[in-house]
């Protein structure tokens, strides 16, 4: 079981927070702060953004460390090619033209032994692996549970993120012709959430059993530490318990107020949000122990009044959740600002000003979100600049650097910041 995180449930409550933030660094470059400790911090969290061109098959990657842009050796399958960030951060996938290629960072794992004077700049460069996933009819690509989870002509294809640089061929889990990716509940059991035949069914060792749930139009997957959830259309979200035997579906409530649910959910593998326009859903996942079973409870929170109550913001363009600083929530709107908000511990809402961005002329397709370590990346392609916000060493959120875009990148497709994800590895062993 994944134990990258300890808690069990989360809180939300509103507060009149927010303070405007601003850059602790320049408007180009790395903070203007020379101190060894600061340099330190950066060499530690830095890591690479990949960039899909909407206007070609080149791939983008700016390497933090290095402050500097380059173009990988090898093309994207397609124009505006679609990016899937690996659970541990250090690779990703690239699917377009029903074809799936995969990119690694050349970044390692945390080593929390590492030699301090170990050189970032010892790092290998990003690079495309030869392995490839090729067919008629592919996509869409996600994660699971250490896995990147492709669908190809109706079966699903396995690829292990962790040593991807080794990969050679997929595990094809081929139950009967497949609408989405199958979901990895538990790997040393071989058991597998498969969408077959307008149905979401529990297949243990490649055969199907009883626990099933209506579900013809599958349309999302979102994985945290407790609970494997997917949607069935706008109306219906369900989840399967990670602490039992697999054996129960439940439906998740809508909140009072939201009449569908939204189109774009995301985790870091604790909290799960979902967001779209004006809304923005949180699930709050409880957990009780009765006799020697324990039993999960899922409640969806309507959590847009923490930022409505005290902002009056644009469009939720895209969100992401910090990956080490987990309990923070990121939204960008088309208002011109990213909105921070702390689920984790009552902290209420920050509001961050991207300072070059032009909110009379902004609009969702100009901005792109990714998360990071201790905060987030976010680009602005009419701007061209692309932002790096955090919150080390006890700071609030804040603009710690700011880069002009590549003016070789014609439009940002899609955008994903490599980095190892401390516990993204995922452990493989299921325990009832």
């Amino acid at each position: 079981m994944n134990t990258r995180f300890s808690r069990s449930a989360l809180s939300l409550v509103i507060a009149a927070s927010g303070l405007l933030l601003t850059a602790c660094g320049g408007s180009s470059g790395s903070s203007d702060s020379g101190d060894a400790h600061e340099h330190e911090h950066e060499h530690e969290h830095s890591g690479r953004v990949l960039i899909s061109d909407s206007g070609s098959t080149t791939l983008h990657v700016f390497d933090q460390a290095e402050e500097a842009f380059e173009t990988l050796d090898d093309d994207a399958p397609a124009n505006g090619s679609t990016l899937v960030l690996a659970d541990n951060g250090l690779s990703a996938a690239v699917l377009g033209n029903n074809s799936v290629y995969f990119v690694h960072s050349g970044l390692e794992e945390h080593d929390d032994d590492h030699d301090d004077d170990h050189d970032e700049h010892e790092h290998e460069e990003a690079s495309t692996i030869d392995f490839t996933i090729t067919g008629s009819s592919v996509g869409p690509v996600i994660t699971s549970r250490g896995h990147f989870s492709v669908l190809a002509d109706g079966e699903t294809q396995l690829v292990p993120a962790e040593d991807i640089e080794s990969v050679t061929e997929a595990e094809t889990f081929s139950a009967a012709p497949q609408t989405y990716p199958a979901l990895v509940l538990d790997e040393a059991t071989e058991t597998m959430l498969a969408f077959t035949g307008g149905s979401a069914t529990v297949y243990v060792d490649g055969v199907a059993g009883s626990t099933t749930q209506t579900c013809a139009t599958p349309y999302l997957a979102a994985e945290s530490e407790h609970i494997t959830l997917f949607g069935c259309g706008t109306d219906s979200l369900y989840f399967i318990s990670q602490e039992g035997d697999f054996d129960a579906i439940d439906e998740v409530d809508i909140p009072d107020g939201v009449t569908s649910w939204p189109s774009d959910w995301i985790t870091n593998g604790d909290e799960i949000v979902g967001y779209d326009g004006y809304t923005l859903i949180q699930l709050d996942t409880t957990e009780t122990t009765v006799g020697d079973t324990e039993l999960v409870n899922v409640t969806a929170n309507n959590v847009t009044t923490m930022i409505s109550s005290s902002y009056a913001p644009g469009l939720f363009c895209s969100a992401a959740y910090a990956t080490e600083l987990s309990g923070y929530a990121a939204v960008v709107s088309s208002d011109g600002f990213v909105y921070i908000v702390d689920t984790d511990d009552e902290g209420g809402v920050q509001r961050i000003q991207l300072e070059d961005s032009d909110p009379s002329t902004l609009l969702c397709g100009d901005l792109s979100l990714a998360p990071a370590a201790e905060g987030f990346v976010v680009a602005d392609d009419q701007a061209g600049q692309l932002y790096f916000i955090d919150a080390h060493d006890g700071e609030s959120f804040h603009i710690h650097e700011t880069h002009d875009l590549s003016s070789s990148i014609t439009g940002i497709a899609d955008m994903v910041f490599m980095h190892a994800i401390e516990g993204g590895e995922h452990d493989h062993d299921h325990e009832h």
